[in-house]
């Protein structure tokens, strides 16, 4: 991951990184150009508790995602003097994975406006893909045997080759996955890294924990999962004798996630 090709400017009090494609389009300007008290609205009292809003954002021709994040608590503020923001921790994972070969939206810039109590909102604006469906809704429609071979492929071997490198995404889920099929076949996407941790070596079970995320919530028969989990382990390089203790592995976790959530009186098909 080079950042040598990265600019940093300072508009209106917001320190910005941005790449120099973005730094020269209209979009960035009318993004930069964005007031303090801007946000979009909250679907629901848990986004406002989040204090983190996503957005398809337009202006003068441009489509990006921008996501707008603000301090949870005092407490919170405290604790960013001496971290990275969310925006921050999002761009660097998604620079990383982008780097591996894992189809990400294409990082275009990030800021942030800090104060006497650490920072006091960032902001993350990457590619919009706007037509693209997540996983979950994918997985629900009708779809050609080829179509669905190609991205089961894609997405084993994407998230083995991020795991091999140590990154754990620890909230991959079904709405956390776009299908990409500007370019004829599908492409899975990987969102949201804002939870992902870096470690020096895969951590088996951390990554049966995102396998379980996957396979609890996105429908899918048991053959395909096996299959998938195959796939997985091959890119991986595990050996396939383990296929079986992996499969067991993942199974026991989905159905500890499900128990979580039903205990919780939540649908687990509605997990965000």
């Amino acid at each position: 991951m080079v950042d040598d090709d990265l600019l940093v400017r300072r508009v209106d009090g917001v320190r910005w990184t941005v790449t120099p494609s973005f730094f020269s389009s209209p979009g960035f300007d009318a993004v930069s150009r964005l007031g303090d008290d801007w946000r979009p609205h909250a679907v629901d009292r848990r986004a406002e508790r989040r204090q983190r809003f996503s957005s398809v954002f337009r202006a003068d021709g441009a489509v990006v995602f921008l996501k707008h994040y603000l301090p949870r608590s005092f407490y919170e503020r405290i604790k960013y003097l001496l971290r990275p923001s969310r925006a921050s921790t999002e761009w660097r994972n998604a620079r990383r994975l982008e780097s591996l070969g894992v189809r990400v939206p294409a990082p275009l810039a990030r800021g942030e406006r800090r104060g006497p109590g650490g920072w006091r909102r960032s902001l993350l604006v990457t590619e919009a893909l706007p037509a693209a469906p997540t996983l979950l809704e994918w997985s629900r429609r009708p779809r050609d045997v080829d179509d669905v071979r190609c991205l089961r492929r894609a997405l084993a071997r994407g998230i083995a080759r991020m795991h091999r490198h140590g990154l754990m995404h620890r909230d991959l889920h079904g709405n956390n996955v776009l299908v990409d099929e500007s370019s004829g076949s599908p492409v899975p996407c990987l969102l949201d890294f804002h939870e992902m941790i870096r470690l020096p070596r895969p951590i088996e079970r951390l990554c049966i924990g995102d396998l379980a995320r996957l396979n609890g919530f996105v429908e899918a028969s048991r053959w395909q999962r096996l299959r998938f989990l195959r796939e997985y382990l091959d890119e991986r390089g595990v050996e396939r004798g383990r296929l079986r203790d992996w499969m067991v592995a993942v199974d026991d976790a989905t159905r500890a996630l499900w128990d979580h959530y039903e205990n919780k009186g939540r649908d687990y098909r509605r997990y965000e």
